[in-house]
C-alpha cells in the first residue's frame, strides 16, 4: 500500500513524542526535539522525516505566538508534500498556514490555503482533526466572518466529545500526571489507573 502520510519510518516515534511534549505545554523541549529531528532528516536526506518536523516546528511556533516563523514552516511542509507522494499530511500543513496568516491578518492568503486543503478532497488525518478545524476558523474570523468561526469551532467541539467522554486529564496537586481512560461501569480504580500508566510509558519509551 501506498505511504499517503509519509509515516512508515523507523524514527516517526520520535515525531509522535514532540507532539506529546507540544500538547503538554512542554514547549522548549518540543522544539529541542523537533529541531535535533530536522537537522537529522536534512543531513540524511529523509524527506518523510523532513516534512513531519517542519510540521511541527510550524505548530510550535504557533502555540508560541511567532506565526511569521509558522508560515515559514508550513510552506516548507507543504513544498515537501507536494513534491513526494506524501498527500494527506499537506492538509495538516495548509491548515496551519491557514492560522499563522490569518494570525498574521492576511484573510486572502489563509482562505486560500482552506480552498486549497478542501480541493484536496483528502480528509486532515484522524489524529489531528483539530487542526483542521482551527485552520477553518481561523480564516473564517480572518475574514469577519465571526459567526461561521464560532459554528465551527462547536461542532469540531461536538464532533470531538464523544471521545473526549473516555478521556481526562488528572492533576495531581498541580502536576500532569497523564491520560487516562474514564473508568466504565464495572472497572476498578486500579484498572483506570492502569490504563493512564500504559499510555504515559508509550510516550516516554
Amino acid at each position: 500500500l501506498a505511504d499517503l502520510n509519509g509515516s512508515a519510518n523507523p524514527g516517526f516515534h520520535l515525531v509522535v513524542r514532540t507532539v506529546a511534549l507540544a500538547n503538554a505545554g512542554r514547549l522548549a523541549e518540543a522544539a529541542e526535539l523537533a529541531e535535533a529531528g530536522y537537522g537529522a532528516s536534512v543531513a540524511e536526506r529523509s524527506m518523510s522525516g523532513q516534512m513531519w518536523f517542519t510540521l511541527e516546528l510550524g505548530r510550535i511556533a504557533l502555540l508560541r505566538g511567532d506565526a511569521v516563523s509558522a508560515r515559514r514552516w508550513y510552506r516548507e511542509q507543504i513544498a515537501l508534500c507536494r513534491g513526494t507522494g506524501w498527500r494527506r499530511p499537506i492538509t495538516l500543513g495548509l491548515s496551519g498556514l491557514a492560522v499563522a496568516e490569518a494570525a498574521l491578518g492576511n484573510a486572502s492568503e489563509a482562505a486560500a490555503a482552506v480552498a486549497e486543503r478542501d480541493a484536496t478532497g483528502l480528509r486532515v488525518i484522524e489524529l489531528f482533526e483539530i487542526e483542521g478545524v482551527r485552520g477553518t476558523a481561523w480564516a473564517a474570523a480572518a475574514a469577519g466572518d465571526n459567526a461561521t468561526a464560532r459554528r465551527v469551532l462547536v461542532e469540531g467541539a461536538e464532533a470531538a466529545e464523544p471521545e473526549l467522554e473516555f478521556i481526562r486529564i488528572r492533576d495531581n496537586g498541580g502536576t500532569r500526571s497523564g491520560i487516562d481512560r474514564r473508568q466504565t461501569p464495572g472497572e476498578s480504580d486500579n484498572s483506570d489507573r492502569r490504563s493512564g500508566q500504559d499510555r504515559r510509558e508509550g510516550f516516554d519509551r
